[in-house]
């Protein structure tokens, strides 16, 4: 079916509960049939239609018809590129940024980077190891820069914006 323009995920629908994307006028794709999935979590349009998303432990392309379903990356439970995938954003520059809630250098989390077919993945920024960052949301501002939000550090302990350069470096709060 046609999308209308709209994708979303619905985590608890389709197939054994494991989650579907969704549209408008009705499912799209199945994250249950046939390979049962992990379940789907966030999920971001980026060019030409192609819908950009993550699993509990994958980054995956599909296209907004719902064909085309792909893995791009999986996160290894070792940590090192991250592991708890969250948000993921279609970066102004056609590349993908997104967050990891753990691993990286530190065990606290990621912001990562990758070109839509999953090559290029690179750590650009590891969270630091105290105190626990939180990361909780990522944009891509006009400026190229990066703009990361985070639930738990800052001189209150309520959250701070991190401001990054695309490639990860001169980190500003």
């Amino acid at each position: 079916p046609s999308s209308g323009g709209v994708v979303f995920v619905d985590p608890n629908a389709g197939t054994g509960g494991q989650g579907t994307l969704a549209s408008l006028t009705g499912t799209i794709y199945d994250f249950g049939a046939p390979l049962a999935l992990p379940t789907p979590g966030y999920l971001c349009l980026a060019q030409s239609g192609i819908c950009v998303g993550t699993t509990s432990n994958t980054l995956y392309t599909v296209n907004s018809d719902g064909t085309g379903y792909r893995n791009i990356h999986c996160f290894h439970y070792d940590g090192a590129d991250g592991i708890y995938p969250g948000v993921v954003v279609a970066g102004v520059d056609g590349k993908i940024y997104g967050l990891t809630s753990g691993g990286g250098a530190n065990g606290t989390g990621t912001v990562y980077s990758c070109a839509l077919d999953g090559s290029a993945y690179a750590v650009i920024y590891s969270f630091p190891a105290k105190p626990a960052a939180g990361p909780v949301d990522i944009i891509q501002g006009s400026d190229h820069s990066l703009y990361v939000t985070t639930s738990t550090d800052g001189s209150a302990g309520l959250g701070t914006i991190l401001k990054l350069a695309a490639d990860g470096t001169g980190a500003t709060v």
